[in-house]
């Protein structure tokens, strides 16, 4: 079965594919194809190959437009002190 667990319990078994994993982890995702060599290097069928770069393509995707949005788009907390005790006046360090 195709799960983020059994997928990342066969990355971690293996040693070439945990090289691949922490090299693009390191350097970001968008350097693509990463997909899927992963893949080969694992020894799955060409439609698991193809689930799993369309998943993580997805992903990416989703995050690019939703979640750019969300990063960038910062505002005022509604209550500025969330434990409800008075605010405090911090002592200056001169």
């Amino acid at each position: 079965m195709l799960s983020a667990r059994t997928i990342y319990g066969e990355i971690f078994d293996n040693d070439e594919a945990f090289g691949l994993f922490c090299s693009f982890a390191a350097n970001g995702e968008a350097q693509g194809g990463w997909e899927g060599h992963l893949g080969r290097i694992l020894g799955w069928r060409r439609p698991t190959a193809a689930v799993l770069a369309a998943g993580t393509r997805g992903v990416y995707a989703c995050e690019r437009l939703g979640g750019w949005r969300r990063m960038v788009a910062l505002r005022m907390p509604a209550r500025r002190n969330p434990l409800g005790g008075p605010v405090t006046a911090q002592p200056s360090h001169a």
